[in-house]
Order: C-alpha cells, then sequence, then structure tokens
C-alpha cells in the first residue's frame, strides 16, 4: 500500500501548516478527531510554554498535517483507518503487528510528504 494512490485525487488541497487550517481540514474530512486535536494542541502548547523550546508545537503541527494528508486521500483514509483497527481489535498477534506495519508505513509516507 502507498500513502496516497496515484488514481484517486485528494479530496482538497493541502492545507497550510498552520492550527487554523489544519483544524479546518479535519472538520471536513474526520471531526470525529477534533477533541483529539485540540487536547494536543493544548498539550504541545503547554510543553513549549514549560520548556521555552518550540518544537513542541513544529512537531504537533507536522504531525497533524500528515493525518490530513492521510484523509486527503479516501483509498488511503480507508486503508489506515482498517489497518488500525485491525491492530487494536485482532486476537492474532501476527495479523495485529501487520496491522501496525500498515498503518505505520502509511503514517511515515504522509509524514514525509508533508516535509519539514
Amino acid at each position: 500500500m502507498t500513502a496516497q494512490p496515484e488514481h484517486v485525487p485528494a479530496t482538497m488541497p493541502q492545507p497550510e501548516r498552520t492550527a487554523e487550517a489544519l483544524r479546518k481540514a479535519l472538520i471536513a474530512l474526520d471531526p470525529s478527531r477534533l477533541t483529539d486535536f485540540d487536547q494536543s494542541q493544548r498539550e504541545a502548547l503547554d510543553m513549549a510554554v514549560t520548556t521555552g523550546e518550540l518544537w513542541h508545537v513544529r512537531s504537533w503541527l507536522r504531525h497533524w498535517a500528515a493525518i490530513v494528508e492521510i484523509e486527503r486521500h479516501p483509498e488511503t483514509s480507508r486503508a489506515y483507518h482498517q489497518a488500525e483497527r485491525i491492530d487494536t481489535m485482532s486476537d492474532d498477534p501476527d495479523i495485529r503487528l501487520r496491522g501496525v506495519r500498515v498503518s505505520g508505513d502509511m503514517y511515515r509516507a504522509a509524514f514525509a510528504t508533508v516535509g519539514e
């Protein structure tokens, strides 16, 4: 599986890597993840304030840009969520491991796509 199937266009353009743009994209693509988005944003900002280091916020933005990248591609999104379900629901450890590998590979590909 690849992170972005070549034959299926994205449902929307890649948003800017800002909290507002990513949140709007998530609302359109997968609103069920907004609670996680908001909570992780607060945690990243708290860590940045506590440590005085902005990499927490940059990392948070890149993570959510990768999630949005996955969600922008319907086939990729379906395959990613299926792999996540398998890695949490199967009783077979080999099947769970395969799900972890597939979802991890897809996430890493999306992460690389959104860049630094």
